[in-house]
């Protein structure tokens, strides 16, 4: 017997395979999930129940992105989904930040591959996702940032300048600008943009503070500059994100 049937039959034999899947709940280090074509969550491992802020598996099954995560996260997280069904290929180390349940940023490195029926139907997505701040030295040029990112999702809302995240980092402007456009698809200047737009999302929808006092406490110079990044990244303006929002009852994120 040659090594494919054997694989196959014992597979055969399990026949449930959340046997196999229920061993990532023993690592902490490691967010694994699985979706139907719906994009509803079929399982998801304690890490990332965990994360969410949830008790049981049972509280996710059957959501989706959309129940969980900001919209305009949601649509991404969604879009990668369907090229993965509909390419019926593995998408394998795509760079994700992610919020977690006490609303701050994570970085995750992310593989998805295609579930398959078997009559070959593309059936969902499998999923996992590893958070580098666990990993430890797994992912080595991730960590090497690990300061730069701590320092802008603590200080965010003050004047953070490319020349302080570089010497936290222990490199030149230009070494540090190459490096986060390498690993993460985005300028340092962009990422600290992107973890200030998204305080600032959270606080127009769980806050009453006026729009411009949302904008200095999350870094912006003014409420004109807020305003203007808002609407680039989403859009729109943050008071037609912040009333329309409410009238849908979304959460704003996790």
């Amino acid at each position: 017997m040659n090594s494919a049937t054997i694989k196959t039959d014992f597979l055969d034999q399990m026949g449930n395979g959340a046997q196999i899947a229920h061993l990532f709940d023993h690592l902490p280090e490691t967010y694994f999930f699985g979706k139907n074509r719906d994009g509803e969550f079929v399982f998801a491992n304690q890490a990332i129940i965990a994360a969410l802020g949830i008790e049981k598996e049972t509280e996710i099954l059957g959501k989706t992105d959309f129940d969980l995560f900001d919209g305009d996260l949601a649509r991404k997280y969604r879009d990668e989904d369907r090229l993965v069904m509909q390419s019926g290929e593995p998408l394998v180390n795509q760079v994700w930040l992610v919020p977690h349940e006490d609303g701050t940023l994570h970085w995750y490195l992310s593989s998805k591959r295609p579930l398959f029926s078997e009559s070959g139907k593309v059936i969902g997505i499998a999923g996992v996702m590893r958070d580098f701040e666990k990993a430890g030295s797994a992912l080595g040029p991730y960590r090497k940032l690990s300061p730069v990112l701590e320092r802008v999702q603590s200080g965010y809302s003050e004047q953070l300048t490319v020349d302080e995240l570089a010497e936290l980092a222990g490199v030149s402007v230009s070494t540090l600008e190459r490096t986060f456009r390498k690993l993460f698809s985005v300028s340092p200047t962009g990422y600290l943009t992107r973890v200030r737009l998204h305080a600032a999302k959270r606080a127009l929808l769980e806050t009453d503070e006026s729009i411009n006092s949302i904008a200095l406490d999350c870094g912006f110079y003014d409420q004109s500059h807020f305003t203007k990044k808002f609407r680039a990244a989403f859009g729109q303006t943050p008071s037609k994100y912040r009333h329309g929002s409410v009238e849908r009852g979304e959460a704003g994120g996790i």
